[in-house]
């Protein structure tokens, strides 16, 4: 009896999550200020085939109709990777404004954000294209300081020419590497790898750095007799790291990058 019941509860359950709906613009109110953009990211030549998708939307009645529009049920519980994802992005005055969400092209899937995929028409990704098309490139750029990376992003806000840009992530303000002596053992690096975590443990949390062995690094791949770790933490837990056995390197600041979006004109025939 109370396996029977427990068998309906799960049917219930699994049906209550398959035909809830999922709204992939829930709660944005689109204003003139806001900017709806498809486009695609990924490796390789396959990109290129997903540019007949592309597209970007900034009137705000015509936002508010795929709001409603985009809402869906019958979610699919079993999904593969694709290297090429086709992103939609919310954007205001250059930035996200919004988480972005995810379509796969080739499995014809869509995600809303918490996790739930649903079957998706890319016939709809056509007609956004044919009635909004969007054409653009991607520039990386790399700033000494972040002063610099401010005063640039200021300037750039109201050009009419660009999408958006994704800001620099600066969790850690650099990283240094660590040569050690290793063992002929193939799992010599490993546990190297364990006790130099320890040590920066004693030193700080372990949220506030993150220490790895490279396996593909040319140092690792040539040497039999020493290994390199790599730190990414902060500049004042470098300077306090001091363990005897340990040549640590210099102290390589984070790289400021800027990847930044920009709208190109129609393409000629």
């Amino acid at each position: 009896m109370l396996r029977a019941f427990l068998f309906s509860v799960l049917i219930f359950v699994q049906d209550h999550v398959f035909a809830q709906k999922d709204e992939f613009f829930k709660g944005i109110d689109f204003d003139s200020s806001y900017t709806i953009i498809g486009l695609a990211q990924g490796y390789g030549k396959s990109v290129d085939t997903f540019s007949r998708f592309c597209f970007v939307i900034d009137n705000p009645v015509e936002m508010d109709s795929l709001k409603k529009k985009w809402v869906y049920t019958g979610a699919i519980p079993n999904i593969h990777f694709e290297d090429v994802a086709f992103d939609i992005f919310v954007v205001r005055f250059g930035r996200l404004a919004a988480p972005s969400g995810i379509i796969y092209p080739k499995q014809r899937i869509i995600n809303t954000g918490n996790g739930h995929w649903h079957p998706f028409d890319t016939a709809e990704l056509v007609r956004l294209h044919n009635t909004h098309p969007l054409y653009f490139h991607k520039e990386i750029k790399r700033f000494d300081t972040w002063k610099e990376y401010v005063a640039y992003g200021n300037s750039i806000v109201h050009d009419s020419s660009l999408l958006f840009f994704f800001e620099p992530s600066l969790r850690f303000e650099g990283k240094f590497d660590i040569i050690t002596s290793r063992t002929s053992d193939a799992s010599s690096p490993i546990f190297k790898l364990k006790d130099i975590n320890e040590e920066l443990e004693k030193l700080t949390s372990k949220s506030n750095f993150e220490a790895a062995h490279v396996i593909n690094d040319s140092f690792n791949i040539a040497s039999r007799d020493k290994v390199k770790i790599t730190i990414h933490c902060s500049k004042d837990l470098y300077a306090r790291y001091d363990v005897k056995g340990r040549e640590k390197g210099p102290w390589q600041p984070a790289a400021i990058l800027m990847t930044i979006f920009w709208r190109e004109a129609a393409l000629k025939d």
